[in-house]
């Protein structure tokens, strides 16, 4: 029965603040578990690409996890080649380039000395066919899949073997 004459019996009563509080204090104590727990794996995770055996040279394509596909040699000369810019972060360790690219180790992983183990991607010149799958800008300025920094541009192959000096055998 009620306490007061006119109340509804089918209403009940709100919890009182104080029972509100523990509910309220268990929910922040598992966002914070939850914090803690996902920061303990990310050390855990870098701890462990840390442990990974060092490349042996600046220039060595060993990147892991290149997913390319074509091999042998090229139909014809390219127009252009992929090279990276400023812009390139090597994606945190999965760079999302090496797998838009169709060619095995066109691509390939430079760890930056100074802060392990983060890195840039590199892109072999003499092995890349221009295909444009490892940029995100498509025509009209739209953005499509690939490098999500915008660190790759196209190039033309005079430029590219007139800056670096050398001159590409296709």
């Amino acid at each position: 029965m009620p306490d007061e004459p006119n109340q509804d019996p089918t209403k009940t009563a709100a919890p009182p603040a104080a029972a509100a509080k523990p509910a309220a204090a268990g929910a922040a104590d598992r966002r914070k578990a939850a914090a803690e727990e996902r920061r303990r794996k990310a050390r855990e995770e870098a701890a462990r690409i840390a442990a990974l055996e060092p490349l042996s040279a600046p220039h060595e394509k060993g990147w892991p996890w290149s997913e390319g596909g074509m091999t042998g040699n090229r139909k014809k000369k390219p127009a252009i080649l992929a090279v990276t810019n400023e812009n390139c972060t090597g994606c945190a360790g999965s760079p999302v380039c090496i797998n838009y690219c169709p060619v095995d180790e066109c691509m390939y992983w430079i760890p930056d000395e100074d802060h392990p183990p983060f890195g840039r991607i590199e892109v072999d010149g003499q092995t890349c066919i221009g295909c444009k799958q490892c940029i995100s800008k498509g025509p009209d300025g739209t953005f499509l899949d690939g490098c999500p920094w915008d660190a790759i541009d196209m190039v033309s192959v005079t430029e590219v073997e007139a800056k670096l000096g050398v001159k590409y055998e296709f």
